[in-house]
């Protein structure tokens, strides 16, 4: 995931199923940062979202829903 906005920010993939990844580490704008859901307990084919923990003036969250792929890669759905 980008962070294209100017705050520092963090992410985890959470399912459906109540699953959550470990958040990556802060990162600042104009950089990236992947989660290998192939790594993780997340099953092929499992409703996920990434979950964004973002650091400005305050924190905020947001989730967009997705689905896991064979890949590995998560696919927007909404």
């Amino acid at each position: 995931m980008v962070n294209n906005a100017a705050f520092v920010m963090s992410f985890s993939v959470a399912a459906s199923n109540g699953l959550e990844t470990s958040n990556t580490d802060t990162y600042p704008i104009n950089q990236s940062r992947t989660i290998d859901l192939t790594t993780t307990a997340l099953p092929v084919g499992a409703d996920v979202r990434p979950v964004v923990d973002a650091v400005a003036e305050r924190r905020a969250r947001r989730a967009a829903s997705c689905r896991t792929a064979r890949t590995g890669r998560a696919r927007r759905t909404r």
